[in-house]
């Protein structure tokens, strides 16, 4: 559902649009994008049956374009993946939640000048996994908190200052099926977005 969803917005994109593509830019990037997020490899451990969960984010970096086809440049942003995971090891709730914040340089590259684009990203991201349980006469929380490597790549399309674009996140991490009831690693993660972004120039 959610492939088919990614496809359709930038087959939609792509058609209409009719405003002249700009190419490599300068310029101050803004934006957000939303997807989907699991936790890789899947094993049910602590009871967890359920793996996957909604993933959004904001956008803020800058570009600097080498020519109209090439530009290299900074991201940073926060990302946030609700309910990562969710079981009920002895009958109680329990759920994941993740909020990371990457700090990647990007490379964009335009090879046909008419909008489309093509980016990989690679760099480190701070992460914060949170375990809840609903049991409250107990730790209601455990946070781990540790700076991994992240990369993305992905393809988008330009209309005038603005990108839509859809993007593959992977997230280097301890492996979810190797943890263990005193693991102190955050996990290993796969994320499939889109969204948008727009750049001022400067």
């Amino acid at each position: 559902m959610i492939k088919k969803t990614l496809i359709s917005l930038m087959a939609t994109t792509i058609l209409s649009g009719t405003a002249m593509a700009q190419g490599a830019t300068n310029g101050l990037v803004i934006g957000g994008q939303i997807g989907y997020a699991k936790f890789v490899p899947w094993s049910k451990i602590y009871g967890h049956l359920n793996n996957g969960g909604a993933y959004l984010g904001g956008i803020l970096g800058y570009n600097f374009a080498l020519n109209k086809k090439l530009s290299i440049g900074l991201e940073t942003g926060i990302n946030y993946g609700n309910r990562m995971s969710k079981g009920f090891p002895a009958g109680v709730e329990v759920h994941t939640n993740l909020l990371n914040i990457p700090i990647m340089a990007v490379i964009n590259y335009y090879p046909t000048g008419n909008g489309f684009n093509i980016f990989i990203k690679n760099g480190v991201a701070y992460n914060r996994q949170e375990e809840i349980s609903s049991d409250t006469s107990q730790i209601s929380s455990v946070t781990t908190s540790q700076w991994r490597y992240i990369a993305a790549a992905g393809i988008g399309y330009q209309i005038q200052n603005f990108n839509v674009f859809t993007q593959y996140t992977y997230l280097f991490a301890k492996k979810w099926n190797d943890a263990s009831s005193s693991d102190t690693n955050t996990n290993a993660m796969n994320a499939w977005t889109a969204g948008i972004t727009y750049t001022i120039p400067m």
